[in-house]
């Protein structure tokens, strides 16, 4: 079945949730880097952090894929191989890397992933108000894994 006029034609209520569910995506991180200063005993603050980057990306490596699936003739890049390599990275960082060194590669992942979507915009395959949202929410997020790096190291 072909699908021809996919688009995100979305109810203004619906654009609402999604970008109050994308920004509320961003919490988590922002407790981990509260943790960071008011500790919890047995919390590695930095691990909690990593894993919960590296679900994220997956999350949105799966976006871009579905997003492949419907536009592959349009799209500038095989969002196939793009968002699973970039998934595949989180996780290795995961398993590899001491936690501390897993959020700044999960950091650098979520500004490779806004990288892809602006792409995609260029493409017009995702609206202005999807990329606004995505550059946002990764600047919120790159900002607050930052800042915890630095505070751990300090």
């Amino acid at each position: 079945m072909t699908m021809t006029n996919f688009n995100f034609d979305m109810t203004q209520t619906a654009v609402t949730r999604t970008k109050i569910l994308t920004l509320s995506g961003a919490l988590p991180f922002l407790g981990s880097l509260v943790l960071v200063f008011f500790p919890v005993a047995s919390f590695d603050v930095a691990y909690i952090a990593s894993t919960y980057a590296a679900l994220i990306i997956a999350f949105l490596g799966g976006t871009q894929w579905g997003l492949f699936l419907v536009f592959s003739k349009k799209s500038p890049i095989n969002l196939m191989v793009q968002s699973n390599l970039v998934t595949l990275v989180a996780w290795a960082g995961l398993l590899i890397l001491p936690a501390t060194g897993a959020v700044a590669l999960h950091a650098l992942c979520f500004i490779y992933l806004l990288f892809l979507d602006y792409r995609l915009l260029k493409s017009g395959i995702i609206p202005l108000w999807y990329f606004s949202l995505r550059r946002l929410v990764t600047l919120i997020v790159v900002s607050l894994l930052l800042a915890m790096i630095t505070a751990l190291f300090y």
